[in-house]
């Protein structure tokens, strides 16, 4: 799931600047993004760091995702612990 998400997030913050505005309602809204994003992965590419903080415990990745017609590849670093 992390993998998933890490792509939703970079692709969400590639997305173009001139959005559409998304529905009011909330449970509309949700869908709006979601739907924003997942259209996204598939047609950008994308290369950052991702951070996750919990429980007192921190990890990071590198995360690299590209899109080359129509194939989508993804490569995950990461920036501590074991390697793997």
């Amino acid at each position: 799931m992390l993998p998933w998400l890490v792509a939703a997030a970079g692709a969400f913050l590639c997305a173009p600047a001139a959005w559409a505005q998304p529905p009011a309602e909330p449970v509309a809204e949700a869908r709006y993004w979601l739907t924003r994003i997942h259209e996204a992965i598939g047609q950008r590419s994308f290369l950052g760091t991702f951070v996750v903080s919990a429980g007192g415990s921190m990890a990071s990745a590198r995360i690299a995702h590209y899109c080359d017609n129509g194939q989508q590849y993804e490569r995950i670093e990461a920036l501590d612990g074991r390697r793997r």
